[in-house]
């Protein structure tokens, strides 16, 4: 059995099972999830449900086996046991993660398509929604399927409202936009923009581009998930330093499909994100 703590928006939570999943296939183990950063947590609520994810829930007993909060564990550890929790050390890729063994609980955030580049495809296949299209959502996907749809995110948010979120992330600049998009009609003439924001509003006073434009507002933050099938129903991408529009790029089906990414994914420019971005996306 692999436990992995589950905690942070929809793009922190996919990527935490990508990498956890990866594990399960390549063990033959059952995977199961930990939610309790949830509890009590007013922001953050687990969101993968609405996905045909292959994971139950993990009880409160499996996970005190593992976890630091279990008296069982600190005994072992004052006793000079080996744990089975496996902590994220660093950003980057670790490949000892890929060697971890059954029973292993992963604590981290996993932000590397490395983790579980070579499952990509069952991955995918998990990471399809439950529900089918409809209303709105099944009219704007096939618009963005008869044209050549481009996702352009913005993610603002705690981003800009909170001063510490702010200064670890930071916010990628008009400029980068500007910029990306520039590159991005140059290879796609007939280009569309759809635009996706957790505030619209910023968007639409701040976007200019001699392009169609297509703000998507019509969804709201308790169905997320609906704006990624959205994205991913793009051809073409213009992504923000978001975990969010990152899956929405990565999950997109479309064959020759161009991604443009930031350079800067971090106000903290001392953190490696080398293995962040796959081969073929562009950093601007």
């Amino acid at each position: 059995m692999i436990i992995v703590r589950l905690n942070g928006g929809l793009g922190n939570q996919l990527f935490q099972y990508a990498a956890a999943r990866r594990l399960s296939l390549k063990l033959a183990v059952p995977l199961k999830l930990d939610l309790a950063a949830f509890e009590g947590d007013k922001l953050r609520v687990f969101e993968l449900d609405a996905f045909n994810i292959e994971a139950s829930i993990a009880s409160r007993d499996e996970v005190d086996k593992f976890g630091s909060v279990g008296i069982f564990q600190k005994i072992k550890r004052k006793l000079g046991f080996e744990t089975a929790i496996i902590k994220e050390k660093y950003y980057h890729f670790d490949p000892q993660i890929l060697n971890a063994l059954d029973g292993s609980y992963l604590e981290g955030y996993w932000q590397s398509y490395r983790y579980f580049e070579d499952q990509s495809a069952v991955i995918s296949r998990d990471l399809t929604m439950k529900k089918s299209l409809s209303g709105e959502n099944k009219t704007m996907s096939a618009r963005m399927n008869s044209v050549d749809s481009s996702c352009l995110h913005i993610r603002r948010g705690d981003y800009v409202s909170n001063q510490q979120t702010n200064q670890f992330h930071g916010t990628c600049s008009l400029a980068y936009y500007q910029q990306a998009v520039g590159q991005l009609v140059d290879k796609v003439n007939e280009a569309e923009i759809f635009v996706f924001s957790d505030d619209i509003p910023w968007a639409k006073e701040n976007l200019v581009f001699d392009l169609p434009m297509t703000f998507v507002d019509h969804n709201s933050a308790k169905n997320a998930y609906e704006d990624l099938r959205l994205m991913t129903a793009c051809k073409y991408f213009v992504i923000a330093n978001s975990s969010f529009s990152w899956w929405g790029a990565w999950l997109a089906q479309y064959n020759t499909k161009e991604v443009y990414a930031p350079k800067l994914w971090f106000a903290d420019q001392t953190i490696n994100t080398q293995d962040l971005i796959p081969p073929g996306w562009h950093r601007v």
